[in-house]
């Protein structure tokens, strides 16, 4: 455990409510990292809090994956991904965007 954050699984995909906190699975072939955003309503426009994934840890092939404990169903979150903007390429990552 880092920062208090587990490495988390990669299945299922999305955001899933478990037992001590939620369970967080992206899938993203080319990106080079995800940063989860932690909103405290629907009207914040800036995150509470930005939780970096590490890609040694929190990487499975091509899926990004993490588990924060405390988080419960109805947390408001967002992710950053960073990668390429490669539009030839089909590649739009944009790491200014949510």
């Amino acid at each position: 455990m880092t920062n208090g954050f587990l490495q988390g699984k990669s299945f299922p995909l999305g955001a899933t409510p478990c037992d001590g906190g939620v369970n967080f699975s992206v899938f993203s072939k080319n990106s080079v990292g995800i940063e989860l955003l932690l909103f405290d309503g629907v009207t914040h426009t800036k995150a509470a809090q930005v939780i970096p994934f590490d890609p040694q840890r929190n990487r499975t092939a091509h899926y990004w994956h993490i588990f924060v404990p405390g988080l419960g169903a109805g947390q408001l979150y967002g992710f950053r991904v960073h990668g390429p903007f490669e539009p030839q390429n089909g590649h739009w990552f944009d790491r200014e965007k949510v």
